[in-house]
């Protein structure tokens, strides 16, 4: 399960989580390989992946719980956490040690489309 969690401006990437942890094949995948063909809505492009560290992950589960908090507070928590969140500052240093964030970028020979 891949969760997007939010668009990178300018670059026009986007952020997403691997709900499964890092076992997800996708997120094994993307580590030998960071190349990615990604599709959203009918937008493709070709992108290259990377992997935020805790801390920035942390930041960008941040950010979606305050744009989403029904998802944050009945999916992502009692999901993840296996309780109800609380959406503290530990809280999300906690889900980023446990759940591999990354940056879906355009390649550079891609351009943001």
């Amino acid at each position: 399960m891949l969760e997007v969690l939010g668009r990178e401006w300018p670059g026009a990437g986007y952020f997403v989580a691997s709900a499964w942890g890092p076992r997800a094949q996708w997120l094994r995948n993307l580590e030998v390989s960071p190349r990615a063909e990604v599709r959203v809505g009918r937008r493709r492009f070709c992108a290259e992946a990377t992997r935020l560290s805790e801390h920035a992950g942390a930041e960008q589960l941040q950010r979606y719980a305050a744009r989403h908090p029904w998802a944050y507070r009945l999916v992502i928590g009692p999901l993840l956490l296996g309780r109800r969140p609380d959406a503290s500052d530990a809280e999300f240093a906690e889900l980023a040690r446990t759940i591999p964030i990354l940056l879906l970028r355009p390649s550079a020979a891609e351009g943001a489309s």
